[in-house]
Order: C-alpha cells, then sequence, then structure tokens
C-alpha cells in the first residue's frame, strides 16, 4: 500500500513537471509567434 502510494506520488510529480514543460513549450511557441507577426 506505501509503495503504491509512493509510486502514484511520483508519477504524480512526474505527470506535472511534463505539464509545466509543455506550458512553457506553447507559452514560449505563443510569445515568438506574436513577435514575428510585430516583426513583419
Amino acid at each position: 500500500m506505501v509503495a503504491t502510494l509512493a509510486g502514484l506520488l511520483i508519477l504524480g510529480q512526474i505527470l506535472t513537471a511534463w505539464q509545466i514543460v509543455g506550458f512553457t513549450v506553447a507559452l514560449g511557441a505563443l510569445v515568438a509567434g506574436q513577435a514575428l507577426n510585430r516583426r513583419s
């Protein structure tokens, strides 16, 4: 039971980390797209 909870906790942290990475990449792409649109 403890091992299962620990596994879920680690998995949750990994998923959260990937969500943060994905959000950062999406945000960066959005900002870059706006900057390119302003230049042209």
